[in-house]
This record gives C-alpha cells, structure tokens and sequence, in this order.
C-alpha cells in the first residue's frame, strides 16, 4: 500500500524523496512486495503527501486505488468469499489484520447490516482521512468483486460536508449522509447472498486457517519469530529466502539471524514448522489432493514433499491422510454418549 500511495503522489506531481521525508523507510526496500511499513512511517507518509499536494481528497484517491489482494492473505480471503454475507463475516472477525489500531464492529436490523468504523489507522478517534481511504477502498472492492451495481449503499459519515463532498460521491457512492453521528458503509440485506464472481470455498478454508493463524500470532507476545512467522503466513504460497525476510524486517541477514539465535530457533526451523503445521490441517481437512498441497508448500516435485513430510512425521501424507480418516470414523460417541450395540 506504501507504493500505491507514492504512485498517487506521482500523479499530482509529488516525487519519492518528499514523500519519504522523515521516515525511517529504505526507499529500496519498497520493491519488495512483502516489505512492511510501520504505522507510525505511513501515517508521516500521507501527512506528507497530504501537505506536498495540497489535495483534499488525496486519501479518497488513495483508498479507491487499493486493490483487495493489497491486504495480503486476509485480501485473497475476502475474494474467495461466496456472497458479502460471508464477507462481512470474514471481515469482522480478521480486521486487526489490516494494521493500525483500526477497529471494525456490524450493525444489524432487519433491513440493513452496516460495517461500523469504531478506532482508526493511525489514532482511536476516526479521523476525515480515515474514512476516506477505509470507504474508498471497500467500494473499490465491492467493484472488483462485481457487487457495486447490485448492492444498495449508503455510507453515513459523523463530520460535516466537507468541500470536497463530490469527490467523495464518485469514489464512494451516491447516497452520503454527513452529520450522521456514525461512520458506517451499510448494505440492504437483499444484497448479502448475491454471488461474488472469484467464490472459491476450498481456497477460502485454507485462507481463514491462514488468517486465524495470523490473528493468533498478533495475540502473542512480541518477538522476532512471531513477526517472521506472521509474515509468511500472509506470503501465501512463498516461502521467500532467508534474505528476503530480514529486508522486511528492516535489518541485516547477521542481525536476523542472531535475534532469532537468542530465542532458540532459526529462519529454517520456522520454515519447516509452518510448512509442518499446514501440511497437517490440510491433509485432515481432505479438501486437497496430496499434490496441491505440495504445490501451496512451494515443493515443485511432490517426492520432496513426501521426503519432508516422512521426516517430520515419521509417515507418508497419504497413510497420514488414511490414518486421521480411520480415527474420524472409529471416534467414540461425543460428550459421553453410549452406543446401542
């Protein structure tokens, strides 16, 4: 999203170097797709932007621009979803994903469901710019998914009309209602089931694992290899090089590896523990063959897989396969139950 904004600066004639002024962002690490920016460097980023260009609705600009797959891993969910009611679902629940303090809470009645905007990116209190890029982006991506001309939106803003109200109405929707007391985008009800066009149930379970995953680790204490781990899972289907991970971490490969060294593990072991723990929850869900999942692992020749898995387990993926498909059928009774034989 860091490069999608300096293209937008671009556009109104704002260079690199003013946009990057006083962050701590290497301008070569922005060719790196996966390179995390800390909050604190994109919100002096947009100020920025905001103040070189003097536009006012460079954050509407800004938020219609960012495409859905922009949100990484919790982005290909949203696209696999197969109506907005699961999107919504989906939404509510990884938001924090995002980044930033942002907080997202539904809304609900029997005519209407709304996505409420409660905390903003950058600070608690939602802010005119928050709103803008969060609203911007969601209408962006109801377009892409092909909803924007089926759903009825109405997007309810809590600030008076600003001057540049028409801009507002191009990037986001017709029906805006300022003075509103909420930030909210709502939805009529009739539109929650319609079908989204990328609706891809498998790939969407194993992106929600992914997410959960994810949202687990952001619970956990702070550490170097929680920020790796959590960083590839949002990588989905890479499993980058060593190098690449230290470059998105904004530190050298010696640093990396001596953090990682004082909490007991290595880049390598976090790879292999990963590829471990999804190899396992894919192979118990059955929902793919033995070499898609080697394929989503980023193993190019399924007997590598199985050579990796056999190390890891001590059996093959198929009689790993077989054998938690004979446990399910033989489980006991659940809750204490008593068979009839």
């Amino acid at each position: 999203m860091a490069a999608i904004l300096l293209e937008v600066a671009a556009e109104f004639g704002v260079g690199r170097e003013r946009v990057l002024d006083g962050t701590d962002i290497d301008p070569a690490s922005l060719a790196a797709p996966d390179t995390r920016i800390a909050a604190a460097d994109h919100e002096r980023m947009l100020a920025n932007c905001l103040r070189e260009t003097g536009e006012p609705g460079l954050a509407l600009h800004f938020g219609s621009r960012i495409p859905v797959v922009a949100l990484g891993v919790l982005g290909y969910a949203l696209m696999c979803c197969r109506n907005l009611r699961e999107l919504i679902d989906i939404l509510a629940r990884y938001h924090r994903l995002i980044g930033g303090d942002l907080a997202i809470a539904i809304d609900e009645d029997a005519a209407e469901v709304a996505l409420r905007l409660d905390d903003g990116v950058f600070e608690q209190r939602v802010q005119p710019t928050d709103c803008e890029i969060f609203f911007a982006a969601a209408a962006t991506t109801l377009r892409q998914l092909g909803l924007a001309g089926s759903a009825s939106l109405r997007v309810e803003l809590a600030y008076p009309e600003p001057r540049h109200a028409a801009q507002y109405r191009e990037r986001i929707c017709e029906d805006l209602r300022f003075d509103a007391g909420l930030n909210r985008l709502v939805i009529g009800r009739s539109a929650l089931d319609l079908p989204l066009q990328f609706a891809n149930p498998t790939l969407l379970k194993l992106y929600r694992q992914q997410c959960e995953d994810m949202l687990h680790a952001t619970r956990r204490s702070a550490g170097y290899s929680a920020d790796v781990r959590r960083w590839l899972l949002g990588t989905p289907g890479r499993f980058p090089p060593f190098e690449e991970a230290a470059a998105v971490l904004h530190m050298s490969p010696r640093t990396l590896r001596r953090r990682l060294g004082e909490e007991g593990t290595t880049y390598q072991q976090i790879v292999h523990e990963l590829r471990r723990q999804l190899a396992e929850t894919w192979l118990r869900d059955g929902m793919l063959s033995v070499a898609e999942i080697a394929g989503m692992l980023g193993y190019a020749d399924i007997s590598n897989f199985r050579r990796a898995f056999i190390g890891w387990t001590g059996s093959s993926p198929a009689r790993y396969r077989r054998g938690r498909d004979a446990g399910a059928r033989q489980a006991p009774p659940a809750d204490g139950a008593l068979s009839s034989r």
